[in-house]
Parts: C-alpha cells; structure tokens; sequence
C-alpha cells in the first residue's frame, strides 16, 4: 500500500471512528454528516467520497461492530482455556459491549438495515449456534455445567444476563461501577440468589 492509500485508509478509519462514537452518544437518527465530518475533521465531501450516503456509512459501522466483537468471541470459544474461564470471559466481554454501545443504537440499525439483518441471521445460523451448542456440549460433558439442562434453555440463559446490562446505563458511570456489576452478575450467572439448587426442583 502505498502513500496515497494509506492516507485515503486513514481517513476512511477516521470517520468510521467519529461514526460510532456519536452514533453510541446520541442515536443514529440525531447524528448527522455534518457533525461526523467535523468531528472526523474531514469534510463532509470526503465521507461521501468513501460511503456514498449517511445509511451507507451505518452499515459499513454496524457490520464491522459486529464482526469485531464476533471475531474475539470465537476466539475465546476455540482457545485451549478450560470452559470456566472461556464462560466467564464471553460474559464479562459482553457486559461490557452493552455497556459501551446503547441498544438503542444496535437495534435500530438492525431493525431497519435488511443487510445487517440478514448477515446478523446468517452469522447466527451458520457460525454462532454451532460453535456455542459445541461449547455447551463440552462444558456439560467435562461437568463445568449441568447436564439435565437443555442447551437452549443455556442458550437463552446466557443471553438473559448479558442483555439486561444495555437496559440499565446508570450501572455503568464509571469504571468502579462496571467493575462490580461485573462481579457481581457473574456470581449470580453460576450461583443463582440461593447460591445451591433447591431441594424442591
């Protein structure tokens, strides 16, 4: 790559960045060109150069959001690490996405860009729920988790704790804050309020 096209990659980085900081601040809806450009500290004729208009520039965000977050997940899932902490690090990792990036934000542009939807979908179908049920599997097998448990009820058990954390910013207004609610949900993730199963289960 030469001169030229790093610095045209640069500046490509640049707005994507400036992008989804405003994007997570203040919604998709509120955000315009305009204020991405400054904050990019490009002109607004340069973002259109790259992304042909502001739905485009979203789904190029959205899917590289996804992509990335996607990317460490499974690389945490196929690491030789013992399935505790491969569980603890995929629940602490998506606590802290959902407190980062609003839901809001994720669900709009997921809701009304089919593409996103449609590649969300796919990557479910054919990569998550695979690789996950593998997970689950050898985790149950190894006696990390209990057997009489489906894994869709695991499934929708994992996903319970790690959405409730995007309907709840306050608990994450400083690093202290997060640090805790982190700690404190992976308790409850293993260990449930009794801290032991019920006899009467």
């Amino acid at each position: 790559m030469d001169g030229y096209q790093r610095r045209k990659q640069h500046k490509k980085e640049s707005i994507r960045k400036a992008a989804l900081e405003l994007f997570t601040a203040y919604g998709i809806k509120k955000v315009s060109i305009a204020e991405i450009a400054k904050k990019a500290g490009v002109n607004p004729v340069t973002i259109y150069n790259h992304f042909s208009d502001k739905d485009s520039l979203v789904h190029d965000v959205i899917k590289g959001l996804i992509m990335d977050r996607w990317k460490k997940v499974r690389e945490i899932l196929e690491s030789d690490r013992q399935f505790i902490v491969k569980l603890e690090q995929i629940v602490s990792d998506k606590i802290k996405l959902a407190s980062l990036y609003s839901g809001e934000f994720i669900q709009t542009a997921v809701s009304e860009d089919m593409g996103i939807k449609e590649m969300v979908e796919s990557l479910y179908k054919n990569e998550i729920n695979p690789l996950l049920s593998k997970f689950i599997q050898d985790g149950q097998k190894s006696g990390s988790i209990r057997r009489d448990l489906s894994i869709d009820t695991i499934s929708i058990y994992i996903d319970m704790f790690t959405s409730l954390a995007r309907t709840h910013p306050e608990l994450f207004s400083n690093q202290e804050q997060l640090v805790k609610f982190t700690r404190e949900t992976w308790t409850l993730f293993l260990y449930g309020l009794a801290g032991r199963q019920s006899k009467s289960l």
